[in-house]
């Protein structure tokens, strides 16, 4: 996997951050076949209370510093997996693909609820508890 450096973000190996779709997002630099570990959220994550930046993790928020770009889609591309907090693709990713997760399938309570614009066929319209 490629490895690409933006001048103000922490990058993770096939992932870079760059800032034009919505506000921020990670991009895939390389293909990833489904199944594939995107970000363990263990590795440079810390526990903190609740707020846009974190993912819930059972009972307790991650902040992570690339995770944390991570956008919603009501159809998305990963998941966070809660046993083993980690950030997988649900489906093969290739370059240029953004990296989205539902925010439903892993917060109990969605901190800041927004019209949802994901584009999706099945997009709920709002995200927000």
């Amino acid at each position: 996997l490629q490895r690409r450096q933006s001048p103000s973000r922490r990058q993770a190996s096939g992932i870079f951050h760059q800032n034009h779709f919505h506000e921020d997002s990670l991009v895939i630099q390389t293909q990833i076949t489904a199944g594939k570990l995107l970000i363990d959220l263990k590795q440079g994550g810390s526990f903190r209370p609740r707020d846009k930046y974190t993912i819930q993790i059972h009972d307790g928020h991650i902040y992570h510093p690339i995770a944390k770009h991570i956008n919603h889609s009501c159809d998305p591309n990963s998941f966070v997996n809660q046993e083993t907090a980690n950030i997988i693709a649900l489906k093969e990713l290739v370059h240029n693909d953004h990296i989205t997760i539902d925010y439903y399938q892993s917060e109990s309570i969605i901190s800041v609820p927004f019209d949802c614009s994901c584009g999706s066929p099945h997009c709920k319209g709002y995200v927000g508890t």
